[in-house]
């Protein structure tokens, strides 16, 4: 299975006067409206894809090793990342060791399933597009690994536009943006 591949998308996630550096806390959640570029928005529109209603940063010090979790719940879905800094960080993806594990509700009313060490098998490392967009699996359980620098992550959580709004399986992500791989 794989679980990230970076797109060439030439769009700017954030709006011009948006400054990641005044991003304080690990995990924050703002609205698409104030925050995403509109021609990302328009971007995703075109590929029949609809975003969130908000985003989420996630700003990480230098050697800071993420909580390992699962997005909503058990699955098969992606979405889109775009990191910037975090010189040689990883993302880390797991198999769970049971399924039998409570959802907490975080930031947002986001529901996250959380793993500690002892209850994964670690299955695959790899960089992510520095300072362009990637696509990773987040239906089963990851974190991020950050070493030397500070690393913000900017994730967008991205749905068909058709009834139920469901989200794209990995592979079917990777087909939405297979000319931009």
């Amino acid at each position: 299975m794989k679980y990230c591949f970076d797109i060439d998308l030439d769009i700017p996630v954030l709006k011009p006067d948006i400054n990641l550096a005044s991003v304080k806390d690990y995990h924050n959640k703002f609205t698409v409206t104030e925050y995403v570029n509109i021609e990302l928005v328009k971007f995703f529109k075109q590929r029949n894809l609809v975003l969130l209603p908000y985003i989420e940063i996630f700003s990480s010090e230098p050697n800071y090793v993420g909580p390992i979790h699962v997005d909503v719940g058990h699955g098969d879905f992606a979405k889109l990342n775009y990191v910037f800094g975090g010189k040689d960080s990883k993302m880390n993806w797991y198999e769970p060791i049971t399924l039998d594990k409570p959802v907490e509700t975080t930031l947002g009313n986001r529901e996250y399933i959380y793993y500690a060490d002892h209850e994964v098998k670690h299955l695959h490392s790899q960089t992510i597009g520095i300072n362009r967009p990637s696509v990773v699996q987040v239906g089963v359980p990851h974190n991020s690994t950050n070493y030397s620098e500070h690393r913000y992550c900017v994730s967008l959580v991205f749905h068909k536009i058709e009834r139920g709004l469901p989200r794209p399986t990995f592979n079917e992500a990777r087909d939405i943006f297979s000319d931009l791989i």
